[in-house]
């Protein structure tokens, strides 16, 4: 999913970043909606899931800093 957003929703330049066929990756993409009930089609959906993903990167940074700081 984060290659496919990285990727600005570009199938083909998110499957060659992913080493994985074209097919593969929108398989991956099908079960996200499955699992999800998301529509990866919205704007509005791809950017929130963007930010999700912008926000766990800097809380697992925040907290490797913390754990660092610790010891």
């Amino acid at each position: 999913m984060r290659a496919f957003l990285d990727a600005a929703g570009n199938g083909p330049l998110a499957a060659a970043a992913l080493h994985v066929h074209r097919t593969s990756l929108y398989y991956r993409l099908g079960r996200v909606h499955d699992l999800t009930g998301l529509d990866l089609a919205d704007g509005a959906t791809r950017l929130a899931l963007h930010l999700g993903f912008a926000m766990l990167d800097v809380l697992e940074a925040r907290l490797r800093q913390s754990v660092h700081e610790e010891s």
